[in-house]
């Protein structure tokens, strides 16, 4: 297999860096979906849930960061 390297990666890096980025914006948007809540009164457990996945603060307020 030919690998040419670019600036200290190789393309196989770069290929399966990519990969990981498509797979990672599908896999997170289907967590959010399944983990949304489905009742008001479970409102508070699911927001624990969704603080611990990095989605919320400590209040429960969406927060955006960078996923990886």
């Amino acid at each position: 297999m030919d690998t040419k390297v670019r600036k200290g990666t190789n393309m196989e890096d770069t290929t399966l860096e990519a990969w990981l980025a498509d797979w990672r914006s599908i896999v997170e948007t289907s967590l959010q979906e399944h983990l949304a809540s489905p009742e008001p009164i479970l409102d508070p457990y699911m927001g624990m849930m969704h603080y611990h996945m990095g989605w919320v603060d400590r209040e429960f307020r969406p927060i955006a960061r960078s996923v990886g």
